[in-house]
C-alpha cells in the first residue's frame, strides 16, 4: 500500500466515512465494508479526496490513460471536480463530466 494510500484510509476512518460492519446496499446485496463520501461535506474533505482519487488514477493508468473525470449524479460530481482540480495541480488537465437524473426533454423544432 502506497502511502498516500494509507493516509486516505486513515483520513476516511477519523471523518467516519468509512465502517466496517454488515450493511444492506441499495442493490440489496449485502457488504462488510460501507464507504459514505457524502460525510465529507467541506473544501479539506473535497481536497483530500480529490488528491487520493488523482494519485490512483495516475498510478494506475498514468496521464495519458484517461481522456476525462466522470462524476455520477450526484454525489460523484463534487469528487469529479475535486478530482480534476487535483490533477491540475500536479500539471495534468483534464476536462470532468457528469450525468443528469433528471430526463432532459427533447426539442420540438
Amino acid at each position: 500500500m502506497q502511502d498516500y494510500q494509507r493516509r486516505f484510509v486513515d483520513f476516511l476512518v477519523e471523518r467516519g466515512a468509512f465502517r466496517l460492519g454488515q450493511f444492506t446496499l441499495k442493490s440489496g446485496r449485502t457488504s462488510p465494508t460501507f464507504l459514505n463520501t457524502g460525510l465529507i461535506d467541506d473544501g479539506m474533505g473535497l481536497l483530500r479526496l480529490g488528491e487520493a482519487y488523482a494519485g490512483r488514477m495516475l498510478d494506475a493508468v498514468g496521464a495519458d490513460g484517461f481522456d476525462a473525470v466522470f462524476g455520477p449524479a450526484y454525489k460523484g460530481i463534487p469528487l469529479a471536480v475535486a478530482t480534476a482540480v487535483a490533477l491540475a495541480q500536479r500539471n495534468v488537465t483534464k476536462p470532468y463530466l457528469f450525468d443528469r437524473k433528471e430526463q432532459i426533454g427533447r426539442a420540438h423544432v
